[in-house]
Order: structure tokens, then C-alpha cells, then sequence
């Protein structure tokens, strides 16, 4: 539309729409600037002391329009302009405000000189439309008047005053300054790679900044950088000098390009005047950092335009934004007329049009950030990217198996000793064979068709009666089982039915186990254990069980880490242990989260986090809360959620943990929640067997985005689940909100079980955009030995709909699905299972049973794909 009006010499065909404010909030004299958010949605307008966004989503066309006011903010000082808009991220932007100094620095300020003040705000989207803004920092800059200077708005706040430059880490209230000499005419600056780079009209000047020092009181004099001076490291010069006439004259570099990304190249543009004619010369600037005097400069593309057939006075043109359309600069222009004029700039680069025009190498980079859908349908479209992948296929199934481990967490030596193509493919692709054999073994009439494998362990290495617990570790490959006083870990790689697979590891450890709470994978080669120890007499805790006081009970956590050694065999070590004394016979068992370095704890009333790595603990109790079934960490507050709905507490500092200290609970002093998002209904739920599963820790748990769970409730024959999105409001947590998304039922008869409350969660994994759980059956089945998966669709952020899986066939959200699979090899239905221990892997489709029959140790594993 706009090259079609610069062509033929026309006029943008548009419509107007007069907006009305209303009158109690908005005075048009007090009204400072204003701003389009990227999108055109919201509008931001300043007006002396306030901030305010407004929704213009249903704008009416050639008519008067009142917008919905989103939020109005409160200043402590006055505006005087925007100096600079910053997208921080996809629901975050940051404003730099130029506003009035207060009194008490005013006071303080040196003759001759002014001040200058400067706030960073930010302003974040939240569900349901609404927004919410704070204050990232403030600062007051002694100045000399009437400098020539520019702002940049980054992660931190560059700042020129003549040759005087200044950076502002907001975030850490520190600033860096230093003056520069033998630079002539600076006109712009950006930063990148540490570097600092000055634009002049002989070309780019590098320099490095200097170390950041405090600022106190929120003030900075810059005279107090007088002394520290620096010369450019490298300069790199235009083709012939340019005659710019000021910090106008260039247009970017920082608006012409998206991102500043390392080792990428940079453009931006010079603006000459004279008495007629607009000239514009368009430059790439390469940075080597490795040698930066190598770095190139090159002139891509000049052009001009006469002022005469504009009807403007260049000496009066001024940018006011830039901004790119589909690869073309584009700026926005104000004179001294009210009219305002858009200058669209084509660029004569060559444009690529097409994947298959880049380089192979380029083609091979973008093809390894595709996921294994887009890779297999990118080999659809055409010959010529089906063979590319053909041919580099080990590196292009390789890179996309190491975002997948990142992604999901999978242990990255259970992939190790892959050689082929096809090996690398069969392991990407394992989700959605896994999700799809789900998809079919769900329709009526069909059934999951494992292979399965029963393995015998070797004599006098295991003690089948004193097992207690198996871990399937993420990926498929090893398997570690647990008996009272021993770890091992055995390699599942290659297996032959009745005979022993390779055992990798036998480590014995202090105590004595009395579970594993949860395994998390923390690197590409390690792994934490977290498990409840026994406590017997005699032990070597700091308060023996003898000093237990009546009524008392002693509980013990230990966190190991697993470590894989490049010989195929792994190691141990022992990295925390904790000991609490607390009321004997507690109903249910303690909440136990692991993550990379914290446990979070919940016992009886308490609520502990554990930093094992730091030797530290915060404790604290709550009461006047309903029983807990499930707890997780978010924006430095800890949730509860509880048969009533989500409970907020903001924890109590840390304080230092001596070695072989124990804790006792409940403390005598006790606080309540801080906030509650109640549920739509009060549920039937036990706080025992994860009534609660979902992704409630790790990775999803980010600011401003909401977290969905789900609830299982028990009847006498129906299972009912429930799921809920919770969306956190940092800035006012009473404003939090809990919503009911989905609701499903099963009859218990047609899944032949004893009853709902027979249905235990084992685990649940996330595949793919879906998740799927692994359950049990307990007691009341006489241990017959049922084994459980249920994919679960993924609902997006408004809870209405699922991102349906690409291997899923029309899969339908209102239906539970629980898929039984078949364990019990035929020959063996009549024994009588004393115990039953299952886990899976979602990504290899193996899931792995560890039971007791008829006095013998049996390992059965079961590969669906």
C-alpha cells in the first residue's frame, strides 16, 4: 500500500477515528507524549504524573470511540517526554521517562549545572487483558546544559552527553562512565558484544566500557568521570566522510535491526542534507570480536530524494520512530507541519525468497532448530531439502535429539552409543510414536501390543524381599532399582529375555531406605535422587531416636547425585541430609519436591526449604490451612493447593544449617496464608497417591504466565478430574485468579476395577504438547497387577481448547482415556503379585515393572514402539 502510493504520487487511503477520553482522568493540557505499542492494540499516553493504557481492540471506523483504560499508574515525579520504548520480551516492554528532579536533589545541584531525572518502568500483560507496571529504577544525572546527547533502552540504560558516556545497570542501581578523546562528531552509539561503538560521519569507533561503580542517593555527577578518559580500541571508516549536521542524522542502528545478536551483522543508515535534497546512505557493520580491527564496514545501498517535489524543508525533518515491515525500513517523519509523512526506504539487497536460495549450510542451521514434525514434513516439500536431509541426516537427527533431552529433561548418555542415521531418527521420533500408539490403542476395540522382556537378575546380587522402589531414569536406557541399603543402576540398552542385564553400578549407602521421593535430571550427565531414610537406633544422626521425646518422630531426607563417567558406569555421592523431629502418626505423607539445588518440604503444618548446596533452610508453619495435597515454588512464593483452591505464602529468609542439625516441628510461632484463589467448588479429595499432577515444577513456572493442574476426586464409581489454570499476580496477589478449564468423567465399571479409590498416580511426563500418567491399581485389587497410562491434551493459556498432538487422529479433550497395559504375561495369571513398582519413559515407549510373584524377583519391560 505504501509503495503503491509513493508510486503514483497519492495519499494513504485510510479511516479516522476521534478518540474521547473521559474528562475526570484525562486532561488534554496535562498530556506529555504518547505511544503505540508494536501491534496497535494498546496506546500509552503520559500525562504529567500518569501513566495510562488503553485498549483499542474495537475501534470504530470514521467515528468517535471511547477506549477501555486498562490501568492507570501513579508517578512520584512529573513527566517531561519518553526518551525510549524497549520490547523486553513477548508480555513485557520497558519505558525510560525523562521526568522532573525532586526538590531535595535540586538543592544539591552545582552552579551552572542541571539535572537531569530518568525512571525506567516496565509494563506487563497479564491474562485476562489487564496490565500491571513498576518501577525498575530511578536516577538523577548533574549535568551541564545544552549537551548533545543520546539514550539507548537495553538491559541496561546507555546514556551520551558530548564525549562523556554513561551506562546505568538499573537492575543493580550501578553505573560506568568515561569520556572519550579523538572521536570527532559523535552521532549515535550502540551497544554490542562489550562493546560500546560511536557513530560519526568518518565511520565506527569501538571502545570498552569501564567497570560499573555504585550510585548512591540515586545520583550521579558526571564530573566525576572527568579524569577517566579512553580512546577508541578500532575505528573501521565509511567509503568518504559524511557531513552530519546532528544525532538525527542517523536512523538506527539500533531501530534497524530486531535483535543485536552476537556475530551477527548490523545496519543502519546516515541522513545528509542540503539546500534541496534529502540523501540517504545505507551501511553493514561486521564486528570480529575475536579481532576487532579485522571488523568490516560497507556501504550497501544510497539514495535521495528532492525536497521541492515533497513540498519539505529538510532542515526541518526529524525522525520521530523506525520501525521494519517485512524486511523494509520504514520511517515515521514530522515537520513543522501537522501532517505526517512515512518514507518508505526499499532495500536493493538482494531478498531471499526462498529456504532453497540460501546456502546448504545456512539450510542445515535452520533445519536444526526444527522440531521432529517440521523436519519430516520440511522432507515433503521438495526434492531438493529431502536429500539435503538425507545426506547430513546423523548431524540433523543428533541436534534435534539434544534439544529434545533440554527440553524434556531426558538423561543425554541413555542416546550415547548411537551410531546411525536411523538409530538418531528412531529416537527423535519416539514421542509421537509413543502418543500415537496411544491415539490407537484408545479407539474401541483395539489394545496396546507391547514387547515384553522378563529379565532374570543375577544370583546373590539382590534380595528380593527387601525391595522397595524403581526408577526408570528419563530416556529409556538405565533403570535403577533400590533395596533397603543399596542403589543400583542397570543398562536396559540391550536385553534378552531370562537372562540378567549389565549392572553398571551396586552402591550401599548408611541408612536404610524408606522411599524415593522424586529423580531430576540436572545435567547432560547427572542426576539427583531425593529419599526418605529410615532412622533406626543407634544411627549416626545428631539426635538419636533414643532422645525422642513421647509422641515424637525423627524423619531423615538424603539427596544423592548420580554421575555418568564416560566408561559406562556411573558414581555416587552423598550432596545433603536433613533431619526433622516432628508429631509421631501424622496423616499422609510429607510433600517432598526436588529441584536442581533446593528441596521443598512439607511436614504436618511446616513448610521447609532446603538449600542443600548453600547449607541453608527457611522454615515456617502455617496454620489454619485445609490438608495439603500438593505444593510448588513460583515468583519467590510457595503455593499450597489444597481441596479449597491455591494458597500463597511468601517464605521467611534463610538462615545457615549446621552440619548434623536437626529441626523441629511445628514452630511455635505460626503464620497464615497470604492470599487464597479459592476453587469453583470444594473438591472430595484424599491428600494421599498425587491426587494433584501436572507440570507444577520446572520448567513453565515463569512470570506472568499462568500453570495449569488437575484434581482427581474419588466417588464410589466414577473417577472425576478436574483442571484448573492458576494465573499468579506478582504485583497484587489478591488478584490472582483459579479458573475451572475442563472437567471429564470415567465409569470405575468400565476400566474393571474395585473401586476409584483403587486408581494410584504413579508419575506423569510431559511428551510432546500433551502429558500422560502413569497409574496403578491399589489394595482392594487383590495386587493384580494393572498398569495404566492417560494421555492428556494440553489446553492453551484461555483453558477453552488443545494444541492437538500431530500424531493424534481428531482426539477428543471430553474423553478420559486410561489405557490399560498388559503386564500379566500369559502363563502367569494365577500368581498372587505380593508387590508392584511400574515407571515409564515416554520418550523411548518402554515402561518397566518390578514385582514380587510367588516368591521370585521379577523385572518385566515393556516396549511399546
Amino acid at each position: 500500500m505504501l509503495e503503491a502510493a509513493f508510486a503514483t504520487g497519492g495519499t494513504l487511503p485510510h479511516t479516522r477515528t476521534t478518540l474521547e477520553f473521559p474528562s475526570a482522568l484525562f486532561k488534554a493540557s496535562d498530556l506529555r507524549d504518547t505511544l503505540l505499542i508494536p501491534g496497535g492494540r494498546f496506546l500509552l499516553t503520559f500525562e504529567d504524573k500518569w501513566v495510562s493504557i488503553w485498549d483499542l481492540h474495537s475501534l470504530v471506523e470514521d467515528g468517535v470511540f471511547s477506549p477501555a483504560l486498562l490501568i492507570r499508574h501513579h508517578l512520584d515525579a512529573a513527566i517531561d517526554y519518553v526518551v525510549a520504548i524497549d520490547m523486553f520480551n513477548e508480555v513485557k516492554i520497558r519505558l525510560l521517562l525523562k521526568v522532573n528532579a525532586s526538590d531535595t536533589v535540586l538543592q544539591e545541584v552545582q552552579v551552572h549545572k542541571t539535572v537531569d531525572s530518568y525512571q525506567v518502568l516496565e509494563a506487563t500483560y497479564l491474562d485476562g487483558g489487564a496490565f500491571a507496571i513498576q518501577t525498575m529504577g530511578q536516577i538523577s544525572i548533574n549535568v551541564f546544559p545544552s549537551v548533545d546527547f543520546n539514550v539507548i533502552l537495553d538491559d541496561n540504560v546507555l546514556f551520551r552527553f558530548d564525549d562523556l558516556t554513561m551506562v546505568w545497570d538499573f537492575q543493580t542501581n550501578q553505573v560506568s562512565g568515561w569520556r572519550v578523546r579523538g572521536i570527532p562528531s559523535i552521532r549515535d552509539i550502540f551497544p554490542n558484544q562489550n562493546y560500546v561503538f560511536y557513530i560519526t560521519g568518518e565511520g565506527v569507533h569501538g571502545v570498552k566500557p569501564f567497570p560499573f561503580q555504585p550510585v548512591h542517593d540515586n545520583c550521579v555527577c558526571l564530573s566525576s568521570f572527568s579524569g577517566t578518559w579512553s580512546t577508541s580500541s578500532f575505528s573501521v571508516f565509511h567509503e568518504f566522510p559524511h557531513k552530519l549536521c546532528s544525532t538525527d542524522s542517523v536512523i538506527g542502528p539500533v531501530f534497524c535491526n530486531s535483535v543485536l545478536e552476537t556475530g551477527r551483522s548490523l545496519i543502519y543508515e546516515l541522513r545528509e542534507e542540503t539546500a534541496c535534497t534529502l540523501k540517504f546512505y545505507r551501511y553493514r557493520f561486521q564486528f570480529n570480536p575475536t579481532d576487532p580491527l579485522a571488523s568490516s564496514l560497507t556501504l550497501l545501498q544510497s539514495s535521495s530524494q528532492s525536497v521541492q517535489e515533497d513540498k519539505l524543508s529538510p532542515h526541518k525533518l526529524a525522525p520521530r520512530s523506525h520501525q521494519t515491515c517485512e524486511g523494509q525500513p520504514i520511517k515515521s517523519l514530522f515537520d513543522t507541519l501537522p501532517s505526517l509523512h512515512l518514507v518508505v526506504q526499499p532495500s536493493r539487497i538482494q531478498q531471499t525468497r526462498s529456504m532453497l536460495e540460501l546456502p546448504s549450510e545456512l539450510q542445515l542451521s535452520i533445519i536444526e532448530h526444527l522440531n521432529v514434525c517440521d523436519i519430516y514434513h520440511l522432507q515433503q516439500t521438495c526434492k531438493g531439502l529431502y536429500s539435503l536431509i538425507e545426506e547430513e541426516a546423523k548431524s540433523v537427527w543428533t541436534r534435534c535429539l539434544q534439544r529434545q533431552c533440554a527440553m524434556h529433561r531426558l538423561f543425554w548418555p541413555s542416546y550415547k552409543n548411537l551410531s546411525t542415521a536411523t538409530e538418531l531418527k528412531n529416537a527423535c521420533t519416539g514421542m509421537v510414536r509413543f502418543l500415537r500408539e496411544m491415539d490407537h490403542a484408545s479407539a474401541p476395540g483395539t489394545a496396546l501390543l507391547p514387547r515384553t522382556t522378563s529379565l532374570a537378575l543375577p544370583p546373590g546380587v539382590m534380595s528380593p524381599r527387601r525391595m522397595c522402589d524403581i526408577y526408570l531414569m528419563p530416556g529409556g536406557r538405565f533403570l535403577l532399582t533400590f533395596e533397603f541399603s543399596w542403589i543400583f543402576v542397570w543398562d536396559l540398552q540391550s536385553i534378552s529375555d531370562w537372562k540378567p542385564p549389565p549392572l553398571l553400578l551396586r552402591h550401599p549407602i548408611d541408612d536404610e531406605i524408606d522411599w524415593v521421593s522424586t529423580l531430576k535430571v540436572i545435567s547432560s550427565t547427572k542426576v539427583r535422587l531425593l529419599m526418605r531414610i529410615k532412622v533406626i537406633s543407634g544411627s549416626n544422626m545428631g539426635s538419636p531416636v533414643e532422645n525422642l521425646r513421647p509422641g515424637e518422630d525423627l524423619r531423615s531426607w538424603k539427596v544423592f547425585e548420580l554421575t555418568y563417567n564416560d566408561n559406562d558406569t556411573f558414581s555416587i555421592e552423598t550432596v545433603g541430609r536433613l533431619a526433622v523431629v516432628c508429631p509421631k502418626d501424622l496423616p499422609g505423607d510429607p510433600c517432598a519436591i526436588l529441584d536442581s539445588n533446593r528441596v521443598l518440604l512439607h511436614v504436618h503444618e511446616s513448610t521447609l526449604v532446603w538449600d542443600f548446596c548453600n547449607k541453608r533452610i527457611s522454615v515456617w508453619t502455617l496454620e489454619e490451612l485445609p490438608p495439603v495435597c500438593d505444593l510448588f515454588p513460583n515468583q519467590g512464593h510457595v503455593f499450597y493447593i489444597t481441596a479449597e483452591g491455591v494458597h500463597g505464602v511468601k517464605p521467611s529468609p534463610f538462615q545457615p544449617l549446621q552440619d548434623g542439625q536437626v529441626l523441629s516441628v511445628p514452630l511455635q510461632e505460626s503464620t497464615t496464608a497470604t492470599f487464597c484463589a479459592s476453587h469453583e467448588q470444594v473438591h472430595s479429595v484424599s491428600i494421599l497417591h498425587g491426587v494433584v499432577w501436572g507440570n507444577l515444577w520446572g520448567t513453565g513456572l515463569e512470570a506472568a504466565r499462568s500453570l495449569t493442574y488437575e484434581l482427581k476426586e474419588e466417588a464410589d464409581d466414577t473417577i472425576k478430574f478436574y483442571r484448573y489454570k492458576f494465573q499468579f499476580n506478582h504485583a497484587d496477589p489478591f488478584k490472582s485468579s483459579l479458573k475451572l478449564v475442563h472437567s471429564s468423567s470415567q465409569l470405575v465399571e468400565n476400566l474393571n476395577m474395585a473401586g476409584c479409590n483403587d486408581l494410584l498416580l504413579r508419575t506423569d511426563q510431559s511428551c510432546e504438547d500433551r502429558r500422560v500418567a502413569l497409574w496403578t491399581e491399589g489394595p482392594l485389587s487383590s495386587f493384580r497387577g494393572a498398569v495404566l497410562l492417560s494421555p492428556r491434551e494440553a489446553f492453551d493459556d484461555e483453558g477453552a481448547e488443545y494444541h492437538p498432538s500431530p500424531s493424534s487422529t481428531n482426539p477428543r479433550v471430553s474423553d478420559l482415556k486410561i489405557i490399560p497395559v498388559p503386564v500379566i504375561v500369559p502363563g502367569t495369571a494365577y500368581y498372587h503379585f505380593d508387590t508392584l513398582v511400574p515407571d515409564f519413559c515416554s520418550a523411548s515407549g518402554r515402561v518397566v515393572v518390578l514385582w514380587l510373584a510367588n516368591g521370585d524377583f521379577l523385572i518385566r519391560v515393556h516396549d511399546l514402539l
